[in-house]
């Protein structure tokens, strides 16, 4: 499975939050890397790169989102980051209520890896404040 994290913040947000994922010893051997997008019609200038986490199960899914939610808690209020892993996506933003844990039961929740976790009525897109 591929986890795609974006952010309106630019790259260097996206290399800091590479360089955490990839020192985070239960992520060892995963797939971290930067992709570039293709521009699309309505886009207006240079686009923002991706940082692509290829993962094989809900494990890894919860290890990036336990470091996500730790990284976000190091960076100033206003940092952003929206994490899509199939159809399901979910942004969070540095700054905002919540702990590491908290962010990273959010992140789960959201993309439907949680335990137990259910989206009844299919909805793909949530905004989480972290």
């Amino acid at each position: 499975m591929l986890l795609s994290i974006t952010s309106p913040n630019g790259p260097d947000v996206l290399n800091s939050l590479a360089d955490w994922l990839r020192r985070d010893p239960e992520l060892r051997g995963v797939q971290i890397r930067m992709v570039a997008p293709s521009p699309g019609p309505e886009d207006m200038g240079a686009v923002s790169g991706a940082l692509a986490i290829v993962h094989e199960n809900s494990e890894l899914l919860t290890a990036a989102a336990t470091t996500i939610g730790v990284w976000l808690g190091s960076r100033m209020k206003g940092v952003k980051v929206r994490i899509r892993d199939g159809e399901r996506e979910v942004e969070v933003e540095a700054g905002r209520l919540g702990t590491a844990t908290t962010v990273a039961e959010r992140i789960l929740d959201q993309l439907g890896a949680a335990p137990g976790a259910k989206n009844p009525d299919g909805a793909s897109d949530s905004t989480v404040a972290s």
